[in-house]
């Protein structure tokens, strides 16, 4: 009777039971969705339910042996022992994607640090900061070339196998200064932009800054995708000063300014930039709070307004040289909403660069047939601008 009880324990029956009910066994091999077959489910459910049962099946011959002293207590103990080291191990197989995730990181990482110690090309060079009151940008003998022939050849987009964008680059800003670039794409807007932020370097002429900082705040160059980081609404204005805030007041002024007044309720509550969802235009708006914050006195500004409508791009604009008139100022533009607001353009053509004055000269081609109103208003005002 003792040897019976031990067999039919209501508890060891109602575990085997669970772990080869037949509904249980189905859904290993199928998933029903809308009562059709979806899709086979993973072989590790499989294996999750298959682990149950190989214990109790490991303990039946000692356990169901009519001389056996073994208690159920002592069975269900080694079933525990087993689960808990099972689930140890478990972890390498769950956590397999992360892992790999893991790995191409820290692949990066080391070829970025094997790439640090390599020996710097003494061909190479990036901008030169001089001390003086008066801020100024003197570009001159600039030769933009393409990162290399052999990548330029196994590019497919590539039109030819010539390294050289763009020559003999010439010319000066002083403060207050507003040069704006033009050019088809691929021409080399962006890499003189990459060159004269200090990002990419160059092999033949000067870029010299006066009166800024080397690796300050004095010199911000904004992308056009917004780098919003995790952090704090007092940080994100602050950024990319990490120990440093504004005043609580002047935040607050810059972000009714720029058009962000709503937003203005996460400066206190402490929640992250992850939950605000901005869009792509009130992340550009954001942009602009930090630059009327930071008070750069060499800005440069890629497609900072893409995404915003034509008159709120022109409105920021004009905030903007309103608030730092002295600061020079490069941007990059493709729509002619905000070009007569500059006072210089930079046109590379033919891989060549070309200065045009737009004091003496209007910036902006007559208005198509079917313009909109703000078009033709902005043609009007460069017009009034020539003497």
């Amino acid at each position: 009777f003792d040897h019976f009880k031990r067999v039919f324990h209501p508890s060891i029956l109602s575990r085997l039971f669970l772990a080869v009910n037949p509904q249980n066994v189905s859904t290993l091999f199928f998933s029903k969705t809308c009562g059709k077959i979806d899709s086979l489910i993973p072989s590790c459910l499989l294996y999750e339910s298959a682990s149950m049962v190989f214990p109790f099946l490991f303990m039946m011959p000692s356990y169901f042996s009519p001389d056996s002293k073994q208690t159920y207590g002592e069975v269900m103990q080694t079933v525990n022992v087993y689960h808990r080291s099972r689930m140890s191990f478990d972890w390498f197989g769950w956590n397999q994607e992360n892992l790999i995730r893991l790995k191409a990181a820290l692949q990066r990482l080391n070829g970025f640090l094997k790439d640090c110690e390599k020996p710097i090309d003494s061909t190479c060079k990036l901008p030169v900061y001089q001390s003086d009151q008066r801020v100024n940008l003197s570009v001159a003998g600039l030769i933009l070339q393409k990162p290399s022939v052999e990548q330029v050849k196994s590019s497919s987009s590539s039109r030819d196998n010539d390294p050289l964008l763009c020559g003999d680059i010439f010319f000066r800003l002083q403060g207050g200064d507003r040069l704006v670039l033009l050019g088809e794409s691929g021409c080399g807007k962006t890499t003189l932009f990459k060159t004269l932020a200090g990002i990419a370097p160059f092999q033949e002429g000067e870029v010299i800054y006066t009166g800024v900082a080397q690796r300050s705040s004095d010199v911000l160059f904004v992308p056009q995708d917004p780098y919003i980081p995790s952090i704090s609404l007092p940080q994100t204005l602050a950024y990319p000063k990490t120990n440093v805030l504004f005043d609580a007041a002047a935040m607050k002024e810059a972000l009714q300014k720029v058009g962000l007044g709503h937003i203005i309720c996460h400066f206190d509550d402490g929640t992250l930039a992850d939950s605000w969802n901005l869009s792509g235009g009130e992340k550009q708006r954001l942009n602009f709070a930090r630059l009327l914050l930071h008070k750069p006195r060499v800005i440069g500004l890629d497609e900072v307004t893409s995404s915003l409508p034509d008159e709120d791009g022109v409105a920021l604009y004009e905030l903007l040289f309103k608030e730092l008139p002295e600061s020079i100022i490069i941007s990059i533009a493709h729509r002619p909403s905000v070009i007569p607001l500059h006072t210089k353009i930079g046109r590379i053509s033919n891989k060549a660069f070309s200065l045009e004055d737009l004091k003496t000269k209007p910036c902006v081609p007559p208005p198509p047939q079917g313009a909109s109103k703000l078009y033709d208003r902005l043609f009007r005002r460069s017009l009034k601008a020539v003497p």
